[in-house]
């Protein structure tokens, strides 16, 4: 069941959604190397942004990924967030988690999203199978 939150901002409210999807699988990859694949993926929506999907981190293959030394960067609604690279390339971010966001987003408390340029984030059917998102 969704859960919607209305975070008040500077100037206006944004509408974020985090929804829990028990009965859909994703998996993330990079260059045909699994990077993580869930069967309780966080989905995040958030007003004026693409669909986000955020990976618990036990669903992260052991190893995939290393801390980036660079940065964390802030978002208003969410909080500090740290950066993360494929230990294959371990210079290049390509994902953030956020350790302790904001109480109206505990849900994604060290859950890892993936930046779409940089890795590719699909739905899967039960038996694993890519789906129509």
């Amino acid at each position: 069941m969704a859960k919607t939150y209305l975070i008040t901002g500077a100037s206006e409210g944004i509408g974020l959604e985090i929804a829990r999807q028990a009965a859909t699988r994703g998996r993330a990859a990079q260059a045909g190397t699994i990077l993580a694949e869930s069967d309780t993926a966080l989905i995040v929506e958030e007003q004026d942004h693409a669909q986000v999907v955020y990976f618990p981190p036990s669903d992260l293959r052991p190893g995939a990924l290393v801390a980036v030394s660079v940065p964390e960067t802030f978002c208003p609604y969410k909080g500090m967030a740290r950066h993360w690279a494929s230990a294959a390339a371990p210079g290049v971010p390509i994902a953030w988690s956020y350790d302790t966001p904001y109480a109206e987003v505990a849900g994604i408390a060290s859950h890892v999203a993936f930046y779409p340029h940089a890795v590719t984030v699909v739905p899967l059917g039960a038996a694993g199978e890519m789906i129509d998102a």
